[in-house]
């Protein structure tokens, strides 16, 4: 089945985990990678407690777009920005929030 960016967002909102067979979008750049949405190997978004911290960070074109899918799809009251993220950065997006938010 193929799995648009949009459809795995909302998986990834409701909770999918990445064992699941459509945790992966059709093109492969963007997937489900423990807590967090993977786009080609940077953390766009993951899920802490109840809310997701959306990375905000400019890569590229495409990034940007998906950064708008995610601002439009998410809640607003479960959604909060991190910026700063080193392309290809490996840990936690949490890792970015102000010391007073952690």
């Amino acid at each position: 089945m193929s799995v648009t960016f949009v459809q795995l967002i909302k998986s990834f909102i409701d909770g999918m985990n990445d064992n699941d067979d459509n945790a992966r979008a059709s093109s492969g750049t963007l997937k489900i990678q423990g807590e967090q949405l993977i786009h080609y190997w940077t953390p766009i978004a993951e899920r802490v407690d109840k809310k997701t911290l959306v990375n905000i960070t400019r890569y590229s074109l495409a990034t940007g777009r998906l950064q708008k899918q995610l601002k439009e799809i998410i809640p607003e009251d479960m959604y909060f920005t991190v910026r700063g993220i080193p392309e290809g950065y490996k840990g936690s997006l949490k890792d970015f929030l102000p010391k007073d938010d952690k």
